[in-house]
């Protein structure tokens, strides 16, 4: 490998300039070091690479989660959705309002308006727009507080539309079949964390 990049360099350095560059001008023992030194950073930078990438996948990867739970009280205002891993074991709640949860349930149950209603009014536009939904991205967390978009696909571009998780989780279970919901493995563990204390 050394020689093979050593051959390369020479042919470069000689064809550069013929009147200038010459065998004669190279310092062979400073060459062989410079080329020993940007090997050496190159491994260095691999490594660092091979450290890091495996950390930076695990935070990025996208779990996809399944409604499984719709939970109404009369007694409580507010009410919950458990949404679970696909595949796993993992469960994720979130609380939302009375109206959310029955609008979700009536959804769920295919319970028709005879008009359209907000979410249909939404997935209709963004149809009628040349866009269509994706999925559900559920993307970050904090101060106890869930953060979401719609993806869309309009031509070629993909557009993110803020949402609350209850509205976009309304407009995924819209569609025949559900939407797909989709959260990064890292808000993931945070947002269970925070349900256990």
């Amino acid at each position: 490998m050394l020689k093979i990049f050593r051959s390369y360099l020479t042919s470069i350095l000689l064809n550069k300039s013929k009147t200038f560059w010459s065998l004669e001008n190279v310092d062979i023992f400073y060459y062989d070091n410079l080329i020993r030194m940007m090997m050496s950073v190159q491994m260095y930078v691999i490594r660092i690479f091979l450290f890091c990438f495996p950390v930076f996948i695990l935070r990025t990867m996208l779990i996809q989660l399944e409604l499984i739970r719709i939970v109404i009280t009369e007694m409580n205002s507010q009410q919950a959705l458990i949404l679970r891993e696909v595949n796993g074991n993992r469960e994720l709640p979130i609380v939302i309002g009375i109206v959310e949860a029955t609008t979700i349930d009536r959804r769920v149950k295919r319970i028709e308006s005879p008009r359209p209603l907000t979410h249909d009014l939404l997935c209709n536009s963004i149809e009628v727009l040349g866009g269509k939904i994706q999925d559900i991205f559920i993307h970050r967390f904090e101060d106890q507080t869930y953060f979401a978009a719609l993806r869309v696909i309009h031509g070629n571009e993909l557009i993110e539309i803020d949402s609350r998780p209850s509205d976009a989780i309304a407009v995924a279970v819209s569609f025949d079949p559900f939407l797909p919901i989709l959260i990064p493995e890292e808000v993931l563990n945070q947002a269970i964390a925070a349900s256990m204390e």
